[in-house]
């Protein structure tokens, strides 16, 4: 069976799962700082909550969609599965970020969705700048900070996201 093939939710379930996995493993064979382990947990999460909603919504996939895919995945593997530095982690990070956002403004989708794209754009748009600015901070002497202040921005984004405003809709539990 191909991936376009499966479903949204099922697509997300085992995209999320394989990513896991290389998480796993790579944390297991690899000594990594816990704020690091916490940042990818956190992507996961997001990442599972994206594909669920947006592969319903994204149009039939042209070729360009399945190229921005293709190195979603690529990167998706390189952050979760090695231990860098913290600028060349923010750096791959800024880079998925930057590819995300890309993958939002060629996306072809209905009228009606537009306001849920620009959200999802504003809000990829807005983390590939701070994980630049992380980038640059780290490479300056302060990635200790920048990865700290990182998790914990995350960690209150993704609060926001899913239970306060939520991002994708269907998330809400109430």
């Amino acid at each position: 069976m191909h991936i376009e093939q499966l479903s949204p939710d099922q697509k997300a379930k085992w995209v999320t799962i394989a990513l896991t996995i290389v998480l796993l493993l790579a944390s297991f064979f690899a000594k990594s700082d816990i704020r690091f382990l916490g940042i990818k947990a956190i992507l996961l999460i997001h990442t599972y909550f994206s594909i669920r909603c947006f592969s319903r919504l994204i149009q039939p996939m042209d070729n360009r969609q399945r190229s921005i895919d293709a190195l979603l995945i690529i990167l998706y593997v390189i952050i979760l599965a090695t231990t860098v530095s913290e600028s060349i982690f923010f750096g791959l990070m800024t880079a998925l970020c930057l590819l995300a956002t890309l993958k939002y403004v060629f996306a072809q989708y209905r009228p009606e969705h537009k306001p849920l794209f620009t959200r999802k754009i504003r809000v990829d748009g807005g983390a590939t700048i701070w994980l630049l600015v992380c980038t640059i901070a780290s490479i300056w002497g302060f990635a200790s900070q920048a990865v700290t202040i990182t998790l914990l921005t995350y960690t209150g984004g993704s609060i926001y996201f899913l239970i306060i405003r939520p991002l994708y809709p269907g998330v809400r539990t109430k």
